[in-house]
């Protein structure tokens, strides 16, 4: 199609084939339309188009595309699941996220969200408890609950709210062991703290805090440091990177000469075996992130 065509489509009268739109939170419309364009109710045999960002007059509404608006298109189907993605799980430093195609059904809505359940077909839900496939309705989610809360993870978020998929943020379990460890670590800087090591949060560059962050007690390769840094940049998208040598570049060797992280093997910067762990400095600077002060 031709931008000549486009604006002429526009701007056609031929409201049996052509359906406007300016709001993308609205999943039902879109739904309605792409059903009534595959029914072909008038017998045309026209193509139907669904413009979205354009007003009933023809006029453009100036709608941001991007790829969140891409996807959520790519994903409708006129069957109510609205998306064809796979469930998708991305790992993080602190948390685990998984993003499963397809909100509430039926009578779970948002407001009721997880007390009342719904299913897309009784009959079928009927059959797999009888199998034993299924041991109790409405039960999943509390029992889940109870088990992360008693591994350590607390409660998991749910954001049922978006349009084309159901969202579970589970966050990562902090075990005794390592809370001790880090606990003592921190009062052991206490008697030897000196003025000089001290830090102020806010005169910290962001990158220099989620290394910092990432980090955490542990010693690591950069590698490791690599994927737990981009795991903590929580203002990037899920597809965000970033190559090793950048990495190294702008964000590890700064935080190296700032004197708040240090080489495993100081003498050898080549060495095969290098890792990297936080300076006394990188400690005062983390007990204060992660208190918040």
């Amino acid at each position: 199609m031709t931008t000549e065509e486009l604006y002429e489509l526009i701007k056609s009268d031929e409201s049996y084939r052509i359906e406007r739109t300016v709001s993308t939170g609205n999943m039902d419309k879109f739904q309605e339309a792409i059903c009534a364009f595959a029914n072909d109710l008038p017998g045309s045999r026209k193509k139907g188009y669904l413009l979205i960002g354009v007003h009933d007059d023809g006029s453009i509404s100036g709608l941001k595309v991007d790829d969140t608006l891409m996807k959520k298109i790519s994903g409708i189907r006129s069957d109510d699941y609205q998306s064809t993605t796979p469930t998708r799980l991305y790992q993080y430093n602190d948390r685990i996220e998984i993003m499963n195609p397809g909100g509430l059904y039926g009578n779970a809505r948002p407001d009721n969200f997880p007390n009342v359940n719904d299913y897309r077909n009784n009959c079928l839900a009927g059959i797999l408890k009888s199998f034993n496939y299924v041991n109790m309705f409405n039960h999943g989610i509390y029992d889940v609950q109870t088990l992360l809360e008693a591994n350590g993870n607390g409660l998991a978020e749910f954001d049922v709210n978006l349009m084309t998929v159901f969202l579970a943020k589970v966050k990562n379990a902090e075990t005794i062991e390592a809370s001790c460890v880090r606990q003592q670590i921190f009062d052991n800087l206490q008697p030897n703290l000196q003025p000089e090591l001290d830090v102020q949060v806010q005169d910290i560059e962001d990158r220099c805090k989620r290394l910092i962050i990432g980090m955490d007690i542990y010693v690591l390769s950069t590698n490791e440091l690599l994927h737990r840094y981009l795991s903590c940049n929580q203002s990037c998208n899920h597809l965000a990177t970033m190559s090793r040598q950048a990495f190294a570049k702008s964000v590890l060797k700064p935080a190296i000469d700032d004197g708040y992280v240090q080489m495993l093997y100081p003498d050898k910067p080549n060495h095969r075996g290098q890792k990297y762990k936080l300076t006394d400095k990188g400690l005062m600077l983390l007990r204060k992130l992660l208190s918040g002060s």
